[in-house]
């Protein structure tokens, strides 16, 4: 079975660790070479990318916070987005 490229896991309430394969992301050697040469100026862009992004490899891990409701009702679940 082939590997996903990217994996949820609950935490807690409203909290999701996410997983990304590179391996899995990027089947064309080239592809991931050239991902490879951009990933120090992407972990440079943004203090908070060190402290976030935790890299063992060719994995890649952070927190999120979910957006997706948990609450179980009768109520649809509704996203308000304001720009």
């Amino acid at each position: 079975m082939a590997r996903l490229p990217l994996e949820f896991e609950s935490l807690d309430t409203g909290n999701v660790g996410r997983t990304i394969d590179l391996d899995a992301l990027y089947l064309n050697p080239k592809d991931r070479q050239a991902f490879e040469a951009r990933w120090i100026d992407f972990l440079d862009s943004d203090e908070g990318n060190v402290r976030v992004l935790n890299r063992d490899d060719g994995i890649i891990t952070y927190p999120h916070k979910s957006w997706i409701p948990v609450a179980k009702n009768n109520k649809p679940a509704v996203l308000f987005l304001f720009w």
